[in-house]
């Protein structure tokens, strides 16, 4: 997806005390596509094709209003982290949730 490649982050370590840390993330937001964006980039005909072929056209309308979003500005979140020795940097400690928590922010998703 092209749009991860415009998305500009920072970091910068908020609190440390031993291999403890906040770090504070600060990523750029994109103003996220509505309903019109998305139609005008759906297949013509797409009401008649087979659902295979709407799922397909759905996803690529999907991808291609993805790539067309536009910065509108920057927001940041602090994650608590653990210093990872082997690896040499701060690692969140919930990475599990961290990635749909970023994607949230980027895309300005509630």
């Amino acid at each position: 997806m092209d749009l991860l490649k415009r998305v500009d982050i920072d970091t910068k370590t908020v609190s440390e005390d031993g291999d403890k840390a906040v770090v504070e993330v600060t990523v750029d937001v994109f103003q996220m596509f509505d309903e019109n964006m998305l139609m005008s980039k759906l297949p013509q005909g797409i009401a008649f094709q087979s659902t295979d072929a709407k799922i397909e056209g759905i996803a690529q309308a999907v991808a291609a209003s993805l790539n067309d979003l536009q910065k509108v500005g920057k927001t940041a979140l602090q994650i608590n982290c653990t210093y990872d020795e082997a690896n040499k940097m701060w690692l969140p400690e919930d990475s599990k949730g961290i990635g749909e928590l970023l994607a949230a922010k980027i895309l300005n998703i509630q």
